[in-house]
């Protein structure tokens, strides 16, 4: 087909817009690729499929030997990185049967490593007859998981913070289990669908940067001995525009019972933009509310030998669209609910909405794309 010289400028210019554009995003996946958290080699022998969000990180050899990974493997995985895309997409392999093709393709000693994973999965700090899904591979998971984190925990190692209801100094890592322990693993684990370790692993590792970055440890520190009511008085501003209680049953988790219609949802945002009330101190009266929640839940998960979650019920009755505002949905529900899904993750077994309005199918069209399709799931509007 011949192509006039008006078409072919058109043609011409869209391939070279469409160039600039793949160019552009290959630049940032390799920036990206360069600022990874660096991964250790049994992480890379365990994983089932790419970390999300870095889905192109194996691509090519050439980008790995950017980012460090041939340095740190130590290795030739140029074979195992060209070809075993679709093997690692293959959910049914085991960790076990990768590891095993992967050594017999490349030679590479994996007994230390097998050696290593069965001694961490010998040595959970969860009790004997937990019960775990899925059974021995959620075991592994959690094991490759603590392997990929060993680094960070050494580096935890040595932090300690002051209990103020007793003036005790005392080790993050011995002292908040639910912070640090394999609970707390086994929940970013099991909020990723694929269990995949790797994944699991960068999250939480994001997580522990960003308990370092707003001192959350200081504030476990506070709820210690005191629970809920170690939040400030400067902070129960925030209890009376956003309504909320907390119900904890022995044996049965936790309620949170949030009433939606009587939220001061204007006034917040107001407050907020006014910079009369600061956002961060929003999010730190949450912190104290999750980190109260989650020490009660851990109690009760190990006592019962399982892990036990929250029912959520969102009460809407008077509510109305206009307490969504613009500002009060970008400026406010955004970072709230961001910080909830990344750091606290799997806390939620499901939430109920009773009484909605007639509005609540366009409020569910809104709210939803700021959740995570697993947390859609679990809402039940009655």
């Amino acid at each position: 087909m011949k192509c006039r010289p008006r078409q072919f400028q058109i043609l011409l210019f869209c391939s070279i817009a469409c160039g600039a554009q793949g160019f552009a995003g290959l630049s940032k996946v390799n920036i990206a690729k360069k600022n990874l958290l660096q991964v250790p080699e049994e992480s890379l022998l365990t994983s089932r499929r790419e970390p999300a969000g870095v889905e192109t990180i194996f691509g090519k050899v050439k980008d790995m030997r950017t980012c460090g990974a041939r340095q740190l493997v130590g290795q030739n995985l140029t074979g195992f990185l060209r070809t075993g895309n679709k093997r690692r997409r293959q959910r049914d392999l085991g960790h076990t049967t990768e590891v095993r093709e992967l050594h017999h393709r490349e030679g590479i000693p994996i007994a230390g490593f097998q050696q290593e994973l069965k001694d961490v999965a010998s040595h959970f700090s969860l009790p004997p007859t937990f019960q775990f899904k899925g059974g021995n591979s959620e075991r592994r998971a959690l094991a490759s998981m603590k392997i990929l984190l060993e680094k960070d925990y050494r580096d935890l190692s040595n932090k300690t913070v002051i209990i103020p209801a007793t003036g005790e100094r005392v080790s993050v890592v011995s002292q908040f289990p639910d912070v640090y322990g394999d609970l707390r693993l086994l929940r970013f684990l099991r909020k990723n669908k694929e269990s995949d370790p790797v994944s699991a692993g960068l999250a939480f590792r994001k997580y522990l940067n960003w308990r370092r970055e707003n001192h959350v440890d200081e504030i476990r520190a506070a709820v210690e001995s005191k629970s809920f009511a170690a939040i400030p008085d400067s902070l129960q501003i925030f209890a009376e525009m956003i309504p909320c209680d907390f119900d904890i049953t022995e044996g049965q988790g936790a309620v949170i019972k949030l009433f939606v219609g009587k939220w001061q949802t204007a006034k917040l945002a107001t407050l907020i933009r006014r910079e009369e009330v600061l956002l961060s101190d929003f999010l730190v009266y949450w912190m104290f509310l999750f980190e109260a929640l989650h020490q009660q839940l851990y109690k009760q998960s190990i006592k019962h030998n399982q892990m036990v979650f929250v029912d959520a019920v969102g009460d809407l009755r008077g509510f109305s669209l206009q307490q969504l505002t613009p500002a009060f949905t970008s400026n406010v529900m955004r970072p709230w609910i961001k910080q909830l899904q990344c750091h606290y993750p799997e806390t939620a077994r499901r939430i109920d909405v009773v009484h909605p309005p007639k509005v609540v199918s366009l409020l569910w069209r809104l709210v939803t794309p700021l959740l995570s399709p697993g947390t859609v799931a679990k809402i039940r509007i009655h």
